[in-house]
């Protein structure tokens, strides 16, 4: 689907788009870039770097378990 950017360099995401991912007004997204384009995740960012030991280590409350890693490796392999 295709968009136009407005003067100020907003723009709107399509209503079905907005609908199927339970995007309402003021929801939190995070705005990556990606490859050669744009990814916008809802729920804004869920892990952050923190410094430990005089390194930086990846901080998230997201739970990732065995059932969850086959699910994803599963959805790409063709």
């Amino acid at each position: 689907m295709e968009a136009t950017l407005d003067k100020a360099g907003r723009l709107v995401i399509p209503k079905v788009f907005r609908d199927q991912l339970g995007l309402n007004s003021g929801t939190p997204v995070d705005i990556s870039l990606y490859g050669n384009g744009l990814q916008i995740t809802p729920g804004g960012r869920k892990a952050s770097l923190k410094v430990v030991a005089g390194k930086p280590v990846a901080a998230s409350e997201a739970r990732f378990d065995d059932d969850l890693m086959y699910t994803l490796m599963d959805s790409v392999r063709k």
